[in-house]
């Protein structure tokens, strides 16, 4: 199942909503097969998945690059296989422990928005603790406790030594300032 798919059932209860489907899927736990209905581009699928736990998600992501919100899985299959990998001059790196798929900001995304630095967050994984806080993907990150930040490994670094809370500032795609405030 992939980011633009329209999950129309859950063995075969009908699911016309995001609470329904939320409704759906409580009544199961990490572990239990579901049948799902789907559309993609218009044609209907069904396939049986297997849920999992967040931790168990993040586990996996640890073992292997999640999909990016932009991008399908042949694009993605490039990144390394470690904890917390990088893909080198892509600029492109993973965070397992935030549920996170960072990247550098071109300086045409720069210069658009009127910015001097940040880091892209490209995809977030859902029940993650930047998800929980209401980032999206493609907020860009230009600052971390007020300490300006310039690529994904100076984000990471920071977001791995600092203790306590933790504010964000940045600004989305379409120039919306937002700023961001949760426990690490």
């Amino acid at each position: 199942i992939k980011k633009g798919d329209v999950i129309l059932s859950i063995h075969d209860f009908p699911v016309n909503s995001v609470s329904e489907l939320h409704e759906q899927i409580a009544k199961y736990r990490p572990g239990d097969k579901v049948t799902v209905k789907y559309l993609r581009n218009g044609k209907e699928y069904i396939c049986h998945c297997t849920l999992k736990s967040l931790e168990q998600m993040i586990r996996d992501s640890e073992k292997q690059s999640y999909t990016s919100s932009n991008e399908d899985d042949r694009e993605n299959s490039t990144a390394s296989k470690t904890n917390n990998y990088s893909s080198g001059s892509s600029g492109i790196e993973n965070n397992a422990a935030l549920g996170v798929e960072l990247s550098s900001v071109t300086e045409q995304e720069l210069k658009g928005l009127g910015i001097k630095n940040g880091v892209k967050i490209r995809s977030i994984l859902p029940g993650s603790k930047l998800y929980r806080a209401g980032i999206k993907p493609g907020y860009i990150v230009t600052a971390l406790n007020k300490i300006p930040v310039n690529n994904p490994s100076e984000l990471k670094e920071l977001l791995q030594k600092t203790k306590g809370g933790i504010l964000l500032e940045g600004v989305y795609p379409d120039g919306r300032k937002a700023y961001y405030g949760f426990g690490n």
